[in-house]
């Protein structure tokens, strides 16, 4: 499943738990750009820890 299965209401509340940034869907997953973090969203639940993140560099695709 990708980031657009959480639940609009939810979805809604979502920040980046190390900036409180805001967050953009990427399929299977959640992107602060500020902070060049991708959450990883498996089976609809978003996986927001810090430390489970990976950084990107590059394009705001989220793809180096």
């Amino acid at each position: 499943m990708t980031s657009r299965a959480i639940p609009n209401r939810v979805r809604a509340l979502l920040v980046c738990p190390s900036c409180r940034g805001e967050l953009r869907d990427e399929p299977g997953a959640l992107i602060c750009d500020a902070e060049q973090l991708t959450y990883a969203v498996v089976d609809g639940v978003p996986h927001l820890v810090k430390e489970l993140a990976k950084r990107y560099r590059g394009s705001k695709s989220g793809r180096a």
